[in-house]
């Protein structure tokens, strides 16, 4: 889909809606990254629907195993379908197409079809970009309703005098641990490991110098800082949510990627 030459770097940031993806793709085309010919209003590249296509296809590949639980391993070990290829090489034709030393692009979609991605392009550079999912999941999104991408998502969790966030809370799930599986397989302990780096939107948002720094580094190329905005990290705390979100089935996540700020 993509050739990566050996004097270019093409990155894709992979991260759910409300994560924080937008200033990641504001980071990169202020560093001289070519981000696509069109972009809708949240900086995703745009048309949309091939990428929703692909997503589709790569759903059905799933198993649900249960509340919150599913089996991603057909993602892995089957051959990627040529469906998935050909919707994905017209979403990313723009990308493709360009000689720009220095290409990205950004759509959160991305992530329901991350384990296909990673296995196809291997020499794309992956930005997993994540965000304390109490803040995540206090806007709705189009992924919020998985079964839109034919994910099997029948158990879906209960809020008490919150029922919208019952399908964010499973959304968002599903989509880390996709994330994480495909890091566990195909970077750690790989051969040849995949080039994925994992940055927090609170890190970005907090110590933006040293965070562009280490994403400089992984990218081999020079990345700038753009403004942020300090209020946008913690908003949950203010929006009366403290009785539940802080806790729940959230709590494994929270301890392993976001241990500082289990607590407000």
């Amino acid at each position: 889909m993509i050739n990566v030459g050996p004097d270019q770097t093409v990155a894709a940031i992979i991260g759910r809606g409300h994560s924080g993806t937008r200033l990641a793709a504001q980071t990169l085309a202020a560093s001289g990254f070519y981000m696509g010919d069109r972009h809708n209003d949240s900086d995703d590249l745009i048309p949309i629907e091939p990428a929703y296509e692909a997503a589709r296809i790569a759903g059905t590949y799933v198993e649900e195993l249960g509340a919150l639980s599913w089996n991603f391993d057909r993602l892995f070990t089957e051959p990627v379908p040529d469906d998935w290829t050909a919707a994905m090489s017209e979403y990313l034709r723009s990308i493709a197409e360009s000689d720009a030393p220095l290409r990205a692009w950004k759509l959160p979609e991305m992530v329901l079809s991350f384990p296909f991605l990673a296995r196809s392009m291997p020499d794309v550079h992956y930005i997993l970009w994540v965000r304390d999912p109490r803040d995540c999941i206090l806007k709705k999104h189009a992924t919020d309703d998985l079964a839109r991408f034919n994910v099997p998502c029948s158990h879906r969790p209960a809020v008490l005098g919150h029922p919208e966030y019952g399908p964010r809370i499973q959304s968002w799930v599903y989509q880390y641990r996709i994330m994480m599986e495909t890091v566990l397989r195909l970077n750690r302990g790989h051969a040849i490991p995949t080039r994925m780096a994992t940055v927090r939107f609170e890190d970005m948002v907090e110590q933006q110098r040293y965070q562009v720094s280490d994403l400089g580094e992984f990218l081999g190329t020079p990345v700038s800082t753009v403004p942020v905005r300090a209020k946008s990290v913690g908003r949950w705390k203010t929006m009366g949510f403290e009785g539940w979100i802080g806790s729940g089935p959230f709590t494994p996540y929270l301890r392993a990627m976001w241990p500082d700020r289990l607590h407000p």
